[in-house]
């Protein structure tokens, strides 16, 4: 009986640290993907603020 127990114990053990494992690549992806994001974002932002500075340069000025 002892050793069915063990075994049990055991097997919970096994799924509770599976589950943790789970949970953690999934907090891990969403953590990429947020940075992929603001990657992104201030790309973007720093480009369209060169083409804007490159166009107003090329303006004549009057």
């Amino acid at each position: 009986m002892n050793r069915r127990i063990r075994k049990k114990v055991a097997k919970r053990r096994i799924e509770k640290a599976i589950r943790g494992l789970i949970d953690y690549a999934l907090e891990q992806a969403q953590k990429e993907e947020e940075i992929k994001r603001r990657l992104l974002e201030s790309y973007d932002r720093y480009y369209r603020e060169r083409t804007q500075r490159k166009e107003e340069l090329q303006q004549p000025t009057t």
